[in-house]
């Protein structure tokens, strides 16, 4: 006598006259349940666990399985009964003897498939396990619910079908419609997560559908693909005869496609091929396949197999998921891309909306009901899903570490990227390449060439992209374009145009650490070596040019000194800091680069010419940090450092100079004998551009003390010494300094002048980035003669040609001019909030206001005050100063 069990209506086990309906608990159960659905074969331990209990801890669950198959040992093998003739188990196996027990779910699919459709209907006693809400038991609920309701209610449908006979009747009854000719028949997943984002690609993907018959959703592993395919099939299915997903994870070859496929919209048996069964069965009607997980069997013989369904059934649609591009002609590709991530700047109400964000906080909040995006956690949370960069599997993985982990510490476990972001229990997945981010990347890995692969680890040298000519000589391949665009199709690598003239191609920084961890260590130091070279030969080439070339690779160019430092290659490490001179502030932001800096210098080395250059640097960066005592130190470093010698003396004596002199007009008397003794030296060197950049230096500091004769005559000996030497880099600042000295004289006229010359040179030398500056020179000029309009369009050119080189001085200098005329011109409003931020803006990042800046602040405020009143003026005034640089310069662009 055998055990029936049952799992419609109620769940149930009787045998005989004895009859159970209770379990030791509900989760026990739903483990009888799972094992009688399975039990064509042992279920591996850790399987069962983990469907039965998600997301827990996995020792808990071993305990909690061994209770369970201890009460159920006891209700199925009560004594008199054998041990293991029901329950079959071993060390990491358990199986419910098919031969001991019958199962009313199995014998309703399979009256169904058989097309015994009476007796599958008179099985269907309900649905499945009510009061369970397992995602499993879910998922098989509304499939069964599915199969039921197609079942057609004629009598007459239940045949008895004679396997002998089926290739016969292939030819003379109607092509099979899985349960009726007059539905829909939809056999997709049902998810019980709420779906989020991808309105973009959900829009293009339904249009698609509406009139392609091929297409591909390509994207990095854990992206979304899958599950974005199968919600958008929903909206669409009504279109199709059919809508049916087939998940080819366990499929291994391209031969066995075609039997997954037959098996998903259930065919019937029959001992005809699968391939000739879906040429009788789908031909008639328009069916919508998806293919989920291709990529393993995206070689030429699976592509194969896709033309040939295409071109033999023009009704079928194919949607494809898969990390590797097909590239079948009429193929229609549609990049799943990491869903973008919330800025730090917005409400927490506005961050609850960014779809990363949201998915991250309903995932968190299946673990921890409790769990909410507030004001405490808002800044770490928006942190946290930026550095995971909106892939929603790490921030499902994240998330359901909430339990152990706040955001705030899940920050500083993603130290350890892929040890953090693994599952810490089973999940309800059965999907291995998905239990951890390291192990969905390792999948596709191995699905590379090897030359690929050694190719790509080369690649992680490059943080924040490169382009192709840039990877070409850093990962020594000459063929670097081919393979990057490879491997674009392989979803590894993202390319993007972010103008007309170039592609830039780009890692995710997760995919970067698992190449980086993939790489032997003394075969990566080349590559690690010719980046470094490649980024300071880029600093040189636009040294006094274009900054833009160098901004593009701010982050390559960091990385690189980063590396350098690991590598304790003091020349290296300075060499690159020195190469960007003043402008690594711009590159890396003051306080990354002054780390940098200092770590530099803190390497072992005994080139002092170097040091005493970086102390330089790190001197007048420590300047715009407001920290005007330590950046005097460090200038005296680098005297103590030049000793006696003559040369570095006097490129030390230039260092102190410039970080006294700039708004400390106290010691500009000693300025001027540190300049002379630097110009003595500096004579003897016979450098005459060094020459005249102390003569330079000397007259702006005979300017500051208001001594203009003389700091005339000074000006022009420097610029006739870079003239002699075609020094016209240098000369270009030389002329700015003529043209502010001009200013200073009430002589305009010849301060545009001389500001007009040095733009020309500027644009001879290529050096956009004073092209740009200099609008705003030519600004305060005319607001100097009060031509308002003129002033402010020179400003708006200053901000729109600056922005690009992220030089954040000339940018919150040019917004801080902008009031004035703006409140001429009777635009008071956008004067107050321009002013508001300008005021808290240079507070924050430079040094206090003097004595004449102190005054124009005030004197437009007044003005302000008197236009709109005292109340109106202070509101707007302060809405400008929560303003971010980039929502004031979105406002002085759109006057």
């Amino acid at each position: 006598m055998i055990w029936r069990v049952q799992l419609l209506g109620n769940l149930t086990i009787t045998r005989g006259s004895s009859k159970i309906n209770r379990f030791e608990s509900g989760r026990t159960g739903a483990a009888l349940a799972y094992l009688a659905l399975y039990s064509n074969h042992p279920i591996p331990r850790e399987e069962l666990a983990e469907a039965i209990w998600p997301d827990q801890p996995q020792e808990l669950t071993r305990h909690r399985l061994r209770q369970s198959v201890y009460s159920l040992r006891q209700q199925l093998e009560p004594p008199g009964i054998p041990r293991n003739s029901v329950l079959i188990a071993d060390k990491t196996t358990l199986q419910l003897n098919p031969n001991s027990f019958s199962c009313d779910v199995l014998e309703f699919i399979k009256h169904c498939k058989s097309r015994q459709f009476e007796k599958a209907m008179a099985l269907y006693s309900g649905e499945f396990m009510p009061g369970f809400f397992d995602e499993w038991i879910l998922s098989k609920r509304y499939e069964l619910m599915h199969l039921f309701d197609s079942l057609p209610c004629d009598d007459a449908a239940d045949l008895q079908t004679d396997p002998n006979t089926e290739s016969e009747n292939l030819q003379t009854r109607p092509p099979f419609h899985p349960f009726g000719s007059n539905q829909t028949v939809v056999s997709l997943p049902g998810y019980i997560t709420e779906f989020f984002g991808r309105e973009e690609e959900g829009l293009r993907l339904k249009t698609r559908l509406e009139k392609d018959r091929l297409i591909t959703l390509t994207g990095i592993g854990g992206v979304g693909k899958t599950r974005l395919a199968v919600e958008i099939a929903k909206l669409c299915a009504e279109k199709f005869a059919i809508a049916s997903f087939v998940p080819l994870e366990e499929c291994n070859s391209p031969s066995q496609i075609v039997d997954f496929i037959a098996r998903a919209i259930q065919l019937p048996p029959s001992p005809v091929s699968p391939l000739e069964r879906l040429t009788h069965s789908l031909s008639a009607y328009r069916s919508l396949i998806i293919l989920d997980n291709f990529e393993q069997l995206a070689d030429s013989d699976g592509v194969s197999l896709i033309e040939y369904l295409l071109q033999e059934f023009p009704l079928l649609t194919l949607l494809i998921t898969s990390r590797r591009l097909l590239g079948i002609s009429g193929e229609i590709e549609i990049v799943v891309s990491p869903l973008s991530p919330a800025q730090a700047n917005e409400s927490v109400e506005l961050s609850a909306l960014n779809p990363g964000i949201a998915l991250f906080v309903s995932r968190a909040q299946s673990a921890r009901p409790g769990f909410q995006i507030n004001e405490r956690n808002h800044l770490d949370i928006v942190e946290l899903c930026s550095k995971l960069e909106g892939l929603p599997l790490a921030l499902e993985i994240a998330a359901s570490r909430i339990r152990a982990f706040s955001p705030a510490e899940m920050l500083t476990q993603l130290e350890d990227r892929f040890t953090f972001l693994s599952r810490p229990a089973r999940g309800a997945s059965k999907d291995q390449r998905h239990r951890s981010l390291s192990a969905t990347l390792h999948f596709s890995w191995r699905l590379l060439p090897v030359d690929q692969r050694r190719f790509l680890c080369a690649l992680a040298v490059f943080k924040g992209g490169c382009t192709a000519e840039l990877a070409k000589e850093v990962c020594d391949a000459p063929d670097s374009a081919d393979r990057l665009e490879s491997l674009v199709m392989d979803s590894f690598v993202i390319s993007e145009q972010k103008d007309f003239r170039k592609t830039r191609f780009r890692l995710l920084e997760s995919v970067r650490e698992f190449l980086i961890a993939q790489s032997e260590p003394e075969a990566y130091r080349p590559t690690v070596r010719r980046h470094q070279n490649a980024c300071l030969q880029l600093a040189l080439g636009v040294a006094g040019k274009s900054l833009l070339p160098l901004m593009e690779e701010c982050d390559n160019f960091a990385s690189a000194i980063e590396t350098a430092i690991e590598m304790q290659d003091s020349e290296m490490a300075l060499s690159l800091c020195i190469a960007a001179g003043e402008n690594l502030s711009s590159l890396a932001g003051p306080e990354r680069s002054l780390s940098l800096l200092h770590s530099a210098l803190a390497i072992p080395g005994e080139n002092a010419n170097l040091r005493v250059k970086a102390l330089g640097v790190a001197s007048f960066i420590t300047l715009l940090t407001k920290n005007r005592t330590s950046a005097i130190q460090l200038a005296e470093q680098a005297i103590q450092l030049a000793g006696s010698d003559p040369a570095l003396r006097g490129r030390a004596l230039t260092i102190l100079v410039k970080t006294r002199m700039l708004r400390d007009e106290e010691a500009l008397k000693g300025n001027i004998g540190f300049l002379e003794e630097a110009i003595r030296l500096a004579e003897v060197s016979g450098d005459r551009s060094w020459l005249a950049a102390n003569y330079r230096l000397l007259g702006l500091a005979h300017s500051r003390l208001g001594n203009l004769a003389p700091a005339d005559q000074f000006l022009n000996m420097a610029l006739s010494l870079l003239r002699e030497a075609e020094d016209n880099q240098s000369a270009i600042f030389v002329l700015d300094s003529l043209a502010s000295l001009a200013t200073e004289r009430d002589d305009l006229p010849t301060a545009l002048e001389r500001y007009e010359e040095a733009r020309k040179l500027a644009m001879e030398v290529d050096n956009e980035a004073y092209v740009a500056k200099v609008n705003q020179n030519f600004a305060t000029l005319y607001a100097r003669q009060e031509l308002w309009e003129e002033s402010i369009s020179a400003g708006q050119e200053c901000l729109l040609k600056t922005a690009p080189f992220g030089n954040v001085y000339i940018l919150a200098f040019a917004i801080w001019n902008l009031p004035e005329p703006l409140y001429h011109v009777g635009k008071h409003r956008d004067a107050a909030q321009l002013m508001g931020f300008a005021e808290r803006f240079w507070l924050e990042n430079y040094d206090p206001f003097n004595e004449e800046e102190g005054e124009y602040l005030n004197s437009i405020r007044q003005a302000i005050v008197h236009e709109l009143g005292a109340e109106e003026a202070n509101a707007i005034w302060k809405t400008g100063a929560r303003m971010t640089l980039n929502e004031a310069l979105h406002l002085s662009l759109n006057l």
